[in-house]
């Protein structure tokens, strides 16, 4: 179990030590592939990953250049405007890592479960316009998913929390984040307010599960279940 309301979540890894002179971060990283913590020095770089895999999506020979990909990033390829979701990435049979997160979605199709060989799912920031997702226990492989409540991107709405019952359903899972789904502000007013965490109930199901992460989700007390048994690593 996770609380990060101490320090910032990124990718898996939490900043301690910021030195901007060198435009450097010190981060302590939980690695998904070994669950192994350690720490080491880090230097940004600007990303231009989304430009190029945008250019790529919108060719004509989208699946072609794709279609051996087992890692595929969209983070931040369409975070402006509602964008249907690229059905062309739901054919890549070969993909293991799916990051989507940073758009605004207006959909996310049944489809996506026919990508039978994906291990990690990211939905960070991008369940604004979700309405349902789609039945992620169907992903047999599927072994970390990221689905925080978050928008990178204020012009957009924050995600229904009724979400989270889908998000649940993805029992198979070993690393599960579903932080930042509890009550924010903009402006001093309440845009949503805390969540129904009862739906952690569902807890219980999730056999597999080392790694939890709940920060930021308006918790006046731990979920029950977690007392329960849950043989958590992290």
């Amino acid at each position: 179990l996770i609380d990060s309301s101490m320090c910032t979540l990124i990718t898996g890894c939490f900043i301690t030590n910021t030195t901007f002179e060198k435009k450097e971060l010190m981060v302590r990283c939980v690695h998904f592939e070994t669950n192994i913590v350690n720490s080491e020095i880090i230097t940004p770089k600007v990303d231009t990953n989304d430009i190029i895999i945008r250019r790529i999506l919108e060719s004509a020979d989208a699946y072609e250049q794709l279609k051996d990909r087992e890692e595929l990033s969209l983070w931040g390829v369409y975070p402006e405007e509602q964008t249907e979701f690229p059905e062309v990435v739901t054919r890549l049979e070969k993909l293991k890592i799916l990051n989507i997160g940073n758009n605004a979605w207006k959909n996310i199709p049944d489809s996506i479960t026919n990508l039978k060989n994906l291990e990690e799912l990211q939905l960070d920031c991008a369940l604004s316009y979700i309405d349902k997702l789609p039945d992620l226990s169907s992903l047999k492989k599927l072994k970390r998913l990221r689905a925080n409540g978050y928008v990178c991107n204020n012009k957009h709405p924050f995600p229904k929390q009724e979400l989270l019952k889908d998000i649940l359903k993805a029992t198979q899972v070993e690393i599960l984040d579903i932080s930042k789904w509890g009550e924010y502000q903009r402006k001093g007013e309440i845009v949503r307010g805390k969540p129904d965490m009862a739906y952690l109930e569902n807890l219980k199901d999730f056999a597999n599960l080392e790694m939890l992460v709940l920060s930021h989700n308006s918790l006046e007390a731990l979920p029950e279940v977690l007392h329960k048994g849950m043989n958590l690593a992290y």
